[in-house]
């Protein structure tokens, strides 16, 4: 069964994203998205705009750090992850983020997608994308 907490949103990256390897190797990328709709107002067309804080781990953060900065379109998947803390006086506060556990980069050329470690094969001493069997 596929989880009913899922995100799909395609948007603009606000700022280059700030990576964190740590001791054991994983890595952890956090930016801003900004995803964009529209509706109608009488005659006019309003846009409202609403930014997304993303967490990346693993593959997609190697993403995010290889492929993404500021502008760059994106494809996000992933789900909604609430923390929850007091602050110094006692308050309880809440922050909401999109968890990536798949992004495609949009712009600027072929599309790359973290789902997955593409696998590598040696030709003639370069490596290469091992071809797959898809007809498209």
């Amino acid at each position: 069964m596929k989880s009913k907490n899922r995100v799909d949103l395609i948007g603009y990256v606000g700022q280059d994203p700030e990576v964190k390897t740590f001791e054991s190797g994983n890595k952890i990328a956090t930016f801003s998205m900004a995803t964009t709709y529209y509706r109608k107002d009488g005659d006019e067309r309003v846009e409202t705009t609403t930014w997304h804080d993303i967490e990346a781990w693993k593959y997609s953060a190697d993403i995010a750090e290889k492929y993404i900065q500021k502008g760059t379109a994106v494809n996000v998947e992933g789900y909604i992850k609430v923390d929850e803390w007091e602050d110094k006086d006692g308050n309880k506060r809440y922050r909401t983020k999109i968890v990536a556990t798949d992004i495609n980069v949009l712009n600027g050329g072929k599309p790359v997608t973290a789902n997955e470690p593409k696998e590598e094969k040696e030709v003639n001493g370069n490596v290469e994308e091992k071809e797959d069997d898809l007809p498209f």
